[in-house]
């Protein structure tokens, strides 16, 4: 097995570490951060508010290179200086290891991103339909456990017999055998030819792999937070649900007091404006505060426990309205909503029984 080690362990990958026994290639050995963190030989959950796992952070030292194959490098607004990144770049490639970058920090570091995907070519100019299911994994937002969603829901199918094909919303896609995002929905080639070229990515996907099942993880906010704070304006959603019909989706929320008024305004908005049918909320372990105050509008999150979060809204009436609320990094939370996922797909006989 190629040893991985992961640098410096963000939130989103407290995820690939949680799901780390379903690395088909790779054995997770190190989770890294930096010495003033102060995280070192503490559990994971201090990072993403989860259930303790067993994995513990370690405090970076050039020496454990030489224990590792790989290191995967990614983004973190924390690490403010750009130095750190390039130092443990140049450290790792002179010890022989190999170094991956995410297409996040590469951007960050104003890296050339090589093996850009380009967009499919368009034999017609339609859309096809994608003969399997569809579950898409919405999101307000980062920080929402957004990629633990969609590896929970991997496991869950594969485990079921199940042949999945899978579009990831985070970079580390790649070491569960999956592919991100692709890079030509972020280029300049105008929006139909973008719904176009995806449609057709995911036909021959499934083709391809002769998938039962197709989860796309859809990585930005499917709407503004506000007139300062823009979150992609809800572009990039609105793309790829166009391209593929979704039978069933997933919204991951930021945690706040939720009332069935504001649930079913996030039901309305992914219905109308996305055609992705939201019955399943996931209320992430992250709150959002606004800094209204600053010269600039910014957004600081707050991270919160899982018992918490699970405890904020036990007390919401969803008998009758066919909603589901769960946690993510609650291991009983996540399987019942991979069950109720289950449950709700078999029900259509036209596609799975």
């Amino acid at each position: 097995m190629n040893k991985l080690a992961m640098f410096p362990m963000t939130r989103e990958q407290c995820a690939l570490a949680r799901y780390r026994a379903d690395l088909p290639a790779n054995e997770l050995v190190y989770c890294f951060v930096p010495n003033h963190w102060l995280f070192g030989d503490k559990d994971i959950c201090v990072i993403d508010g989860g259930e303790p796992c067993g994995v513990l952070l370690k405090n970076y030292n050039d020496d454990f290179l030489m224990q590792i194959d790989t290191l995967y490098i990614d983004y973190d607004s924390r690490i403010e200086n750009a130095k750190l990144y390039t130092k443990i770049i140049d450290m790792a490639k002179h010890m022989g290891t190999e170094v991956v970058l995410s297409k996040t920090l590469m951007r960050a570091l104003n890296f050339d991103i090589k093996n850009v995907s380009k967009p499919h070519m368009l034999a017609t100019s339609m859309l096809y339909e994608i003969k399997c299911p569809v579950i898409t994994v919405l999101t307000q937002g980062s920080h929402t456990n957004q990629f633990a969603v969609e590896l929970a829901l991997r496991r869950y199918f594969t485990k079921s017999g199940y042949r999945v094909s899978q579009i990831g919303s985070n970079d580390a896609s790649l070491f569960f055998g999956f592919s991100g995002t692709p890079d030509y929905l972020h280029g300049n080639s105008n929006t139909q030819d973008k719904i176009i070229s995806f449609n057709h990515h995911m036909k021959s996907l499934v083709e391809h792999e002769d998938a039962e099942l197709l989860i796309i993880g859809i990585p930005d906010a499917i709407m503004k937070y506000n007139n300062q704070f823009l979150q992609g304006l809800g572009i990039l959603p609105y793309i790829m649900c166009t391209s593929v019909r979704s039978d069933f989706s997933v919204l991951c929320m930021y945690h706040m007091l939720y009332t069935m008024e504001y649930l079913d305004e996030m039901r309305r908005h992914c219905h109308y404006h996305l055609a992705a049918p939201v019955s399943m909320f996931e209320v992430s372990n992250t709150g959002l505060l606004a800094d209204e105050m600053s010269f600039y509008f910014s957004m600081k999150y707050v991270n919160l426990d899982t018992s918490f979060v699970l405890d904020s809204f036990k007390d919401l009436d969803v008998n009758g309205s066919q909603y589901l609320l769960f946690n993510a990094l609650n291991k009983m939370s996540i399987e019942n909503a991979c069950v109720q996922a289950s449950e709700s797909l078999t029900s259509n006989v036209q596609y799975m029984n």
